[in-house]
């Protein structure tokens, strides 16, 4: 199935994590003839050296202190076309600069997959700090929906529809607790980290859902 990507050009956040969503898409829209832009950001988060096989929250962390070496090695083998940027979404100047560098590498820039995010280590009401909340808006929030969209709107492009369901991912409870590294016992909504939505876990069911919404830019030419 031709997916009209050939020739395209992405910008795609977050892809330090080669299990991760933005590396798979990365790889997954070279492979069909797209021309890739990768950002990523080293990580402080704290990790157990001897914890760090396997899929836990000790391998991830680990990920992402790392650079974007282990995806590049992939990306490599698949096309030429391609540039990573190291840097920080919610600082408006690098989110402008970063565009600046796509264009001058490919001529345009026609998609943006905004996965880069981060969360509180300690995240409940008792422990947050002020500064664990001010990042998590900075990059979650202000990253995504501030310094973007004013440069889309500066490039020309037009937000004409927002997508409260945009992809929709589907696993069972044991899948969801590999994921997300939590414990779900009861059937609800849970906060999953990196998600801009809650996922709905249905424990009767062994079933949860995750539903993932997008704003739309369009550009006339």
């Amino acid at each position: 199935m031709d997916l009209c990507l050939k020739d395209k050009v992405a910008i795609i956040s977050g892809t330090n994590n080669p299990k991760g969503i933005g590396a798979t898409t990365a790889l997954a829209f070279a492979s069909e003839g797209g021309k890739v832009v990768m950002v990523y950001k080293k990580m402080n988060f704290p990790y157990h050296t001897d914890r760090t096989i396997g899929n836990g929250i000790d391998s991830y962390h680990k990920t992402l202190s790392e650079d974007c070496s282990k995806v590049e090695e992939e990306l490599r083998k698949i096309t030429p076309n391609y540039l990573i940027i190291e840097g920080d979404i919610s600082n408006s100047k690098f989110v402008s600069s970063l565009f600046e560098q796509a264009i001058q590498k490919f001529g345009k820039v026609d998609i943006l997959v905004n996965n880069a995010a981060t969360y509180a280590l300690n995240d409940t009401i008792f422990n947050v700090s002020d500064d664990d909340v001010n990042t998590v808006y900075d990059t979650n929030i202000k990253g995504t929906l501030d310094p973007w969209l004013r440069v889309h709107d500066k490039l020309g492009g037009i937000i004409f529809k927002t997508a409260e369901i945009s992809m929709i991912i589907k696993g069972s409870l044991n899948e969801w607790e590999e994921w997300s590294n939590l414990i779900m016992l009861d059937s609800g909504s849970y906060i999953v980290e990196g998600a801009l939505s809650p996922a709905e876990i249905n424990v009767e069911n062994d079933m949860g859902v995750y539903y993932d919404p997008c704003i739309w830019v369009k550009y006339e030419n």
